[in-house]
């Protein structure tokens, strides 16, 4: 059997790969087809309704993408025709591919656009964190012109040649009509799994509500973005992702971060407290190296100083300050700006006397809170949002009329949270006392012997 040699000079590489490429069986075109003005070289894939080509022109310097519908159903075509419209009129070309033309070709609607690289998610803290924060801007800008995307997730984040990303495949993206939109009126948008319907979009990063007859509005590609991020990670995100994620991925829509920008803030700040901590042990570190006379009790009031300051600033940002198990103790008066809001993240305990003279608001989340101010209600009117096991004891008042009415808010999600005065210092004492009175109520009526 003769072996047939192939020329690969002068340009014959180019033309080898270009004849050899793998393209599939059920590929309706082939190497050397036009498309309009553009000459197929390459196959470079296939999603659930179309397929994209690598083409060139005699006219033009660089090579594009063409993307070619393969189905028939008009459900396919509308979505089709969808993303040609918002590539050609309704969106800047900084965050998708340019777009290029589009047409018909052997009865076929097609798109041209750029030709863009495929990306993997990076799996360290700083890439990791780049790679979502430019996600985020560019997902901004479509919230901007009230365009949701529906279908975000790592296949559909690409890259340019000069390193930036762009989203791409917006055959489900949609403007939200008043009062949102309900699923039995967008069968031309879901996945279908098994014959049944799956969600709109991709089951793995559509949002809880992209699965029901419920509103779809910017959250769910919040919902996507959390998603990607966890990716990134093989789902073991570090530490300071994890909150991040388990808000944006929340199942109440409500509750996730309020826009992409929120987001994209979120993933900035996310080693905030560590940083701050780092910067203030050196700091207390060159003081007492600088001054020794103060290595006591100048450092002690340098780290009051500082946790005082980390708090107010850190804590009026999305993030929050967390406690990251560290119990912190304040001798000074933490005042509260009136009018803003504030949060404190555990696990943790945070000793301190905690004023604002009116209207301030304070989260907390999984973390004990002493506030230790003599000053009465309403005088001190902070505002308490307690989330997911948490106790907030005031130390020095009794039970003032009308707190519990007017000022102390629960979202109901936490079976242990609780408001005492004058009551335990801790959880566990908050416990060991529930179970005495109940033990002692019992007893009371005959039904349990003490020892």
């Amino acid at each position: 059997m003769m072996r047939r040699e192939t020329n690969l000079s002068d340009g014959g590489v180019d033309a080898f790969l270009a004849n050899h490429a793998p393209i599939q069986s059920r590929s309706v075109f082939r190497c050397g087809d036009l498309i309009g003005e553009w000459k197929i070289v390459a196959f470079l894939g296939r999603g659930g309704t179309s397929e994209v080509y690598r083409a060139r022109s005699s006219t033009e310097p660089d090579d594009v993408a063409v993307k070619i519908l393969m189905r028939d159903d008009e459900s396919a075509k509308e979505r089709f025709r969808r993303e040609a419209k918002f590539m050609r009129h309704a969106l800047p070309n900084a965050i998708l591919p340019q777009f290029f033309g589009s047409g018909s070709a052997g009865g076929r609607p097609y798109i041209v656009m750029e030709l863009l690289e495929p990306v993997e998610p990076p799996s360290n803290d700083r890439d990791a964190a780049k790679y979502m924060i430019e996600i985020a801007d560019a997902v901004a800008l479509l919230h901007k012109r009230s365009i949701v995307h529906r279908d975000l997730k790592p296949r559909n984040i690409m890259r340019r040649k000069d390193g930036r990303l762009a989203i791409i495949d917006l055959g489900l993206a949609h403007k939200p009509v008043a009062g949102g939109e309900r699923l039995a009126g967008l069968r031309d948008s879901v996945s279908v799994h098994g014959g049944r319907v799956a969600a709109v979009g991709t089951p793995r990063f559509a949002a809880p509500e992209q699965f029901a007859t419920d509103e779809i509005s910017t959250a769910a590609d919040i919902h996507a973005l959390g998603v990607i991020a966890d990716e990134c990670f093989n789902s073991r995100p570090p530490g300071a992702w994890k909150k991040i994620i388990r808000r944006a991925t929340s199942s109440l829509s409500a509750q996730r971060y309020r826009s992409a920008e929120d987001f994209a803030n979120a993933v900035r700040l996310r080693n905030l407290p560590r940083r701050l901590c780092i910067a203030a042990a050196t700091a207390t570190f060159a003081v007492s190296a600088a001054i020794f006379l103060f290595a006591s009790d100048a450092g002690a009031r340098m780290r009051e100083s500082f946790f005082a300051n980390a708090i107010l600033s850190s804590a009026a940002s999305e993030q929050g300050f967390a406690l990251d198990g560290a119990t912190i103790t304040l001798s000074r008066p933490l005042c509260l700006e009136v009018g803003k809001g504030y949060a404190i993240t555990g696990p943790g305990t945070l000793i301190a006397d905690i004023r604002s003279e009116d209207g301030a608001t304070l989260t907390l989340k999984d973390c004990v809170i002493r506030n230790t101010t003599q000053i009465a209600y309403p005088q001190n009117a902070t505002r308490y949002v307690l989330i997911s096991g948490t106790y907030l004891n005031f130390a020095n008042h009794d039970e003032p009329a009308q707190f519990s009415r007017r000022d102390y808010i629960t979202l109901l999600d936490g079976a242990s949270n609780e408001v005492r005065f004058r009551g335990p210092a801790t959880i566990q004492e908050l416990k060991e006392e529930k179970t005495r009175t109940f033990l002692n109520s019992i007893k009371s009526r005959g039904l349990y012997s003490l020892p």
